[in-house]
């Protein structure tokens, strides 16, 4: 990127009783996380910021941040909850642990299937990681009637398939 030095009349607003400057910039395809972390590097590099000035970084990237942060809290939760979910539903920590344990192996070849069919994430495809819930039913089906735990998970497999590659 080049930047180009250019004197214009803009706007200085106020916000708290301090005079502010806004620049609006356009980044195209570029996402906004790796050019505000160039920016920030090049301006603490080869510029020196005068007392009583600062430098905040808003807009887009502020609600990216503020999102960043709501994840931390919400994701944590919402696996807590989730495997608090499977371990009422089996009876049994064995049971929920097998299957809270394969969510990351599930949720990586659904990531995979997606770049294969070169697909975006969406609503659809959050429906299709959802349908290996199922799985989980199938496989407690199983379990109740003798099967080994590893024996177990092979035929719970293809009952949750149709649903994913639909």
């Amino acid at each position: 990127a080049t930047l180009q030095e250019s004197e214009k009349v803009m706007t200085i607003a106020r916000n708290n009783g301090r005079r502010y400057a806004a620049i609006s910039i356009n980044l195209g395809d570029r996402d906004i996380d790796s050019f505000v972390a160039e920016a920030k590097e090049k301006i603490s590099k080869s510029l020196t910021i005068p007392v009583g000035y600062s430098v905040f970084w808003g807009g887009q990237f502020k609600n990216l941040e503020r999102a960043r942060l709501k994840l931390l809290v919400v994701v944590p939760f919402t696996l807590l909850i989730i495997f608090l979910l499977l371990l009422k539903s089996f009876n049994s920590l064995k049971q929920a642990l097998l299957v809270y344990l394969s969510i990351p192996f599930a949720v990586t070849g659904g990531i995979f299937a997606l770049l294969i069919r070169d697909m975006n994430f969406s609503i659809s495809a959050a429906i299709g990681f959802i349908a290996f819930t199922k799985n989980d039913k199938c496989f407690s089906k199983i379990r109740n009637v003798g099967m080994c735990m590893g024996t177990s998970i092979l035929p719970t497999s293809p009952a949750a398939l149709p649903a994913i590659i639909g």
